[in-house]
This record gives C-alpha cells, structure tokens and sequence, in this order.
C-alpha cells in the first residue's frame, strides 16, 4: 500500500524532470542552430573576403604582364634605334673621310686660307693707303648699329628697291647715303633728325643710338 502511494507521488515529479530535459534540449539545439549560423556567416564574410584578394591579385597580374610586354617593346625599338643610329653614324662618318679626301674639299680648304691672305691683303693695303683708320671707324659704326636693333633690313630693302635689286647689304648701304634722306626703320626719319641736330657729323642713326645708350659707346 506504501509503495503503490510512493509510486504514484513520483510520477508527477518524473514528468516535470522530463520536460525540463526538453526544454533544455530544446535550447542547447537553438543555441546551437544559432552558433552554426554565426560560424556559416562568418566562413562567407572569409570566403568572399578572400575571393575579393584573389580577384585583386589576378589582376595586378594581369597589369604586370601588360607592363612587362610594353617594357619588352620598348626595349626592342630602342635597340632597333640605337642600331639605326649606329649604322647612319658609320655612313655619315664614311661620306665625311671621302669629302675630306676629295678634291671638292681640298678646294674650299684653299679658299678659306685664300679669303685669310686677302683680308690681311686689304689690312696691309689699307694701312699703305692711310684708309685703315676710315675703314675700321666704319667696320664699328657698322657693328655698333647692327647690334643696336635699330636697323630693319627688311623695312629697308622694301623701301629702298633700287637696293635690293643691287644685291647691296642694306646697313652699309644706309651708312653710305644717309645723307639721301633713306630711313632705317620706320619709325626714324633721318632729314628730321638731322634738321634737328645740324651740329652732329655722324650718322644720325648712330648719334641717336648712343644718346639713348651713353654706356654703349666704346
């Protein structure tokens, strides 16, 4: 009778432990799911992250083989230049040992030693003549008004046709006949500036370049 009493009172008891079981189960397996989506999503993220590495480094591949087979090219038409250049300095340097042994170039060689012994010709002969000192007065007022950038040759040449048809160098023309009234530039009236200064007896060209540049009269 005590027995069957005591069983019955532990049934109740057997039931509750029972389902507390479950319900622990029933969480641990929750639990668990949850993890196992965690560590799923996580293995993604990794996968994806190292798909996107992988893709990375194809291609910066990719770009080093573009760049090494443009270095390769470039490489390849440098030498061909370099040979090219080669070769034409060989046959520049050939013509030049053939002109300097032809009779064309023994010629201009004798000629530029000839233009030498004239020009001391003339020294010579202008220093006999008493003319040296009037020829190097005019070879610095020729230099010293070519340099000046007062004197338009081609201005000059336009204006004064009778001089280009001569073939006559303009500057030394105008240092000659100034006194015709030929202006050097346009914007120089020669008549009017020595209308203006009749107390000067150089070129008036001249005299107007070096009162706007004292320093540069040696």
């Amino acid at each position: 009778m005590n027995r069957e009493i005591i069983e019955k009172d532990s049934l109740p008891r057997l039931d509750l432990i029972e389902e507390k079981d479950f319900d622990s189960t029933r969480l641990s397996e929750r639990r668990l799911q949850e993890w196992s989506a965690c560590v799923l999503q996580e293995m993604g993220d990794k996968t994806r992250w190292i798909q996107s590495l992988e893709s990375g480094i194809i291609r910066r591949d990719r770009r080093i083989e573009k760049l090494e087979i443009r270095t390769r090219e470039l490489e390849e038409k440098l030498e061909s230049t370099t040979n090219d250049y080669r070769k034409r300095l060989a046959q520049l340097q050939y013509e030049l040992i053939g002109i300097r042994t032809s009779k064309a170039w023994k010629l201009a060689k004798l000629f530029e030693r000839f233009s030498i012994i004239v020009s001391w010709s003339k020294l010579l002969y202008w220093t006999a003549t008493g003319k040296l000192a009037t020829k190097l007065r005019e070879e610095k007022i020729y230099t010293e008004l070519a340099n000046s950038g007062l004197f338009d040759p081609e201005y000059y040449l336009m204006m004064n046709p009778d001089v280009a048809a001569a073939g006559a160098d303009p500057l030394k023309h105008y240092i000659d006949n100034y006194l015709q009234g030929r202006n050097p530039n346009q914007c120089f009236d020669t008549l009017s500036y020595l209308q203006s200064h009749p107390d000067i007896d150089i070129n008036p060209l001249l005299h107007y370049y070096r009162v706007q540049n004292p320093r540069g009269e040696k």
